[in-house]
């Protein structure tokens, strides 16, 4: 099974600064899941350096944020990588 994955802006960091503004992006809902699954990518920043995790529910399975990756994008592609079927090398392949 391979699917297209799709991260969604669900939340933004405040900036202080300057009122009403939109700091950066600190989370977002993972689209185009299995159905009874869903995910979120999330930046669990420490200090300077971004902590991107993945949440990621089945129905009936406990979750867990896990991972740590420099992006968001690293982090998607973690998770879509749960859904890729491997590309067959024919000439290392046995059947």
């Amino acid at each position: 099974m391979s699917l297209t994955l799709i991260k969604h802006e669900i939340a933004r960091s405040r900036d202080g600064r300057i009122p009403r503004t939109r700091g950066v992006i600190i989370q977002y809902r993972v689209g185009g899941m299995p159905p009874h699954e869903s995910a979120y990518i999330a930046n669990f920043k420490k200090g300077h350096e971004d902590s991107w995790r993945v949440f990621h529910y089945k129905r009936g399975i406990d979750a867990h944020w896990k991972g740590d990756y420099k992006t968001a994008y690293d982090a998607l592609a973690a998770l879509q990588n749960l859904y890729c079927t491997p590309c067959r090398d024919p000439v290392n392949t046995t059947f």
